[in-house]
């Protein structure tokens, strides 16, 4: 609710510098224009704006108009300011302008439940916000810092003659553009951005002169295929939002309400409207002004603008308490490189697109080449204890509702290993792990390898016989298990749900064992079905997952990731933890990436696997040829 008040007094301070040597004075001007920006609006005090005169001395001065967002938008502040100056300088009364009273009856007029279903069904079926800043990062939003590109007019002239010849707005192919830079960053292909709109579209008389808040941020919604051409998806975006556009009027919050999700995003694009440098133009002629700038905020992580001049300007406002100043330019840097792309040709698929800049891609390609070749100290478990201190609060593993971060996790492998280390384990002795599919049984895998023991991996649904050969043959010095599993072993068991035993882990210390062995001791026992049908042991030493290691980093993550665009992975694991190739998905969660583990209803129906990977987006999914034509 706004209330306007009949009078109100307009705070004006003034400070006087002319004294002051040039240096310092500009010292001065910038320390208080710092401090005017810092100072914030009591929403309850009216005047939501102020004024600030610093002389300056030889004849010039610095008038300093600081305003909230809900008196007026961008697009006003000019026409205030003309009018202002008009005023002062006792010019003749401006021409008139629209009633914004006008447009508040036009705006409560509207078919709020016809706006309402629109907004409904263009978020259908949504399933997250696309967020690129961290979860729990910032608090109280502070100011923006920026990064700046401009275009060649070459490549602006491409872009407009693009656009113009696929029947689309330049603003459409921008639009499209941001889309595919949030897609390579979030990992996502149905992605959600904030974008500003004018809002004077009301058919309300000189509306274009009229002052106050029309300004709006909608939710724009892009879904990517990687197999639709550039030019279908800029036609299909173009379709959506014009689609959209009687709507626009539609606050976002209400927006977010209709369509229950309490955030859609954390970016905003915002297309400057060139007429507004037109208007600041004619202030200098007509009153003398020698300079007009202005300084603006959101509280978003990132929001883009793009100033359509002759060479197309583009600058990225970032906050610095979210984002690092190196990935704010690299997300720019991305956004050129794929308005180049689009440049160049419009039937490119969009999953063929490389969004990588050729710096950032010489870059990744230099590093992934010095990775090393000769083994080092460093056990695969110990590479997965590295990789926690890197990424502590990243997601590790997740398992249905549960999720782990890399702390957690190597938090609970720590506290196994020291209690299966007190259990007997150690170099060239085997613990047994009898455990369904879990993060339970990721952490038992490593809590073995911690200690330097080899873990063997019993399958569940296997005969008790056959699990009682193995043992036999093996002879663990202890078999980690669960109440319910171990009722079925023909073996002592450790318990990990039994309460004494959760007692026990608790008091465990949760840093690392710090041991060092030969890596030539064994890391798993694997059994296969034996020629003669008698189950036969093969040992795989710890240099050897090392090795493998290494061998992925550079053959199979390196290019995977590059084009990923360099962002985390989401990783499936859906291959018993009993076969050698259960290390595949195993390999990504020690190079930091996200695991999913599949409990074996998931992972033995093809179905569902294919939903969960498109719910979840997952990235890597390992399955034998015929799982996909099931």
């Amino acid at each position: 609710m706004q209330f306007v008040g009949a009078t109100v007094d307009v705070p004006l301070s003034e400070v006087d510098l002319s004294a002051l040597p040039p240096d310092e004075r500009d010292v001065q001007l910038d320390a208080l224009l710092a401090q005017d920006r810092t100072r914030r609006f009591d929403l309850a005090r009216p005047p939501l704006f102020r004024l600030l005169l610093v002389r300056l001395g030889g004849g010039r001065d610095r008038l300093v108009l600081t305003h909230h967002v809900l008196l007026w938008d961008g697009w006003s502040a000019s026409l205030f300011l003309e009018q202002l100056l008009s005023r002062y300088g006792g010019d003749a009364e401006p021409a008139s302008a629209g009633s914004y009273r006008d447009y508040l009856a036009w705006l409560a007029a509207q078919d709020g439940d016809r706006a309402a279903a629109a907004w409904r069904d263009a978020l259908a079926g949504l399933a997250e916000p696309t967020l690129v800043g961290p979860v729990g990062r910032g608090g109280r939003p502070t100011l923006p810092e920026r990064h700046r590109a401009e275009m060649t007019v070459a490549l602006s002239d491409r872009l407009r003659a693009a656009a113009r010849d696929l029947g689309v707005t330049l603003n459409t192919l921008l639009n499209a553009a941001w889309a595919i830079v949030l897609s390579t960053v979030s990992g996502r292909d149905d992605v959600v951005f904030g974008a500003t709109v004018a809002g004077r579209t009301a058919p309300i008389r000189h509306i274009e002169r009229a002052i106050g808040l029309f300004l709006n941020t909608v939710p724009v919604r892009v879904t990517l295929d990687a197999r639709e051409p550039v030019a279908d998806l800029l036609r299909r975006v173009q379709a959506e939002r014009t689609a959209l556009m009687p709507y626009e009027h539609v606050g976002l919050g209400a927006i977010q309400r209709e369509t229950g999700h309490t955030q859609l995003f954390d970016t905003l694009f915002a297309l400057q409207n060139v007429g507004g440098e037109d208007q600041l133009a004619a202030l200098r002629e007509r009153h003398g002004v020698e300079q007009v700038g202005s300084v603006d905020a959101t509280h978003f992580p990132l929001a883009l603008v793009v100033t359509p001049t002759e060479a197309l300007r583009v600058m990225l406002a970032y906050r610095p308490d979210v984002l690092s100043g190196t990935v704010a330019a690299g997300v720019l840097d991305r956004f050129t490189a794929v308005l180049e792309r689009i440049a160049a040709d419009g039937s490119t698929p969009v999953g063929r697109l490389d969004a990588l800049p050729a710096g950032e891609r010489e870059r990744l390609a230099v590093e992934w080449a010095a990775t090393r070749h000769d083994l080092p100290d460093s056990t695969i478990a110990d590479l997965l204890g590295e990789q926690a201190a890197q990424t502590p609060d990243e997601i590790a593993l997740v398992f249905g509702a549960e999720r782990v971060t890399y702390a957690e996790l190597d938090a609970r492998i720590n506290r196994l290993a020291r209690l299966l280390a007190a259990r007997g384990a150690a170099p060239e002795r085997v613990v047994a792990l009898a455990l369904p599919r879990s993060i339970d049984m990721v952490v038992a895998l490593f809590a073995v390898l911690r200690t330097g023991a080899a873990y063997l991996p019993l399958e569940l649904d296997h005969p008790t016989e056959r699990l009682a050969l193995m043992l036999d043959d093996a002879r663990p010095v202890c078999v980690v298990s669960t109440t319910a599993v171990a009722a079925t072993l023909p073996a002592d068991c450790l318990q990990l749900d039994d309460p004494a035993v959760v007692a026990e882990l608790s008091t465990q210390d949760s840093t690392p064992l710090g041991l060092r062995f030969d890596q030539r001791h064994p890391a798993y026992v694997i059994y296969t079905s034996g020629s003669t049908g008698r189950p036969k042991g093969v040992v795989t030493p710890y240099r050897g997952l090392t090795n493998m290691q290494l061998n992925h980093r550079e053959a199979i993550f390196a290019p995977t990731i590059a084009a990923a665009s360099g962002r985390r992975l989401r990783i499936a694991h859906t291959v018993s933890f009993a076969f050698d190739m259960s290390w595949e998905e195993l390999l990504w969660l020690v190079e930091g990436h996200e695991v999913h583990v599949c409990d074996e209803d998931l992972r033995r129906d093809a179905e569902a696997l294919v939903a969960y990977c498109a719910r979840h987006r997952i990235d890597v999914v390992n399955v034998t040829p015929r799982t996909p034509s099931t």
